[in-house]
């Protein structure tokens, strides 16, 4: 199996309030990717930054995490599982954000854990491994 991170690590890990490295080498070894849609969210942090200097030390942060791990496409496949995860939970009145619902379609594409720190988010999606640091 492996793991697919959540902005929410993420950003904690970019803000000093988690430290991603240690807590996955604490992990047994495991493929580590994020979905596009994860970095997108990223991106945007840097791109709406108000301050430069903030927004430079943010952009080399992000350049060395897409150097480091794995970015999953949105493509045909992840899309199909995202279109059945999106009916079910809309049928259920159940819905969950937009990204959200691209990051735990990619991991359930792929049958891996998806890492949050907002586990209750993703609660009613069948099937899929929530782990929360």
């Amino acid at each position: 199996m492996g793991l697919i991170l959540d902005s929410s690590l993420l950003i904690a890990d970019e803000r000093g309030q988690f430290t991603l490295s240690t807590w996955l080498r604490a992990r047994p070894p495991e493929p580590v990717a994020v979905s596009a849609i994860t970095i997108s969210e990223l991106w945007f942090g840097i791109e709406a930054e108000a301050q430069a200097v903030r927004a430079r030390r943010r952009r080399r942060w992000l350049e060395k995490i897409c150097r480091r791990l794995e970015i999953v496409p949105l493509d045909a496949a992840v899309a199909r599982v995202h279109a059945r995860l999106w009916a079910q939970l809309s049928a259920a009145g159940q819905m969950i954000g937009p990204h959200d619902l691209i990051v735990a379609a990619t991991a359930t594409h792929r049958r891996w854990a998806l890492a949050t720190f907002n586990a209750e988010e993703f609660r009613h999606i069948r099937g899929l491994e929530v782990i929360e640091p």
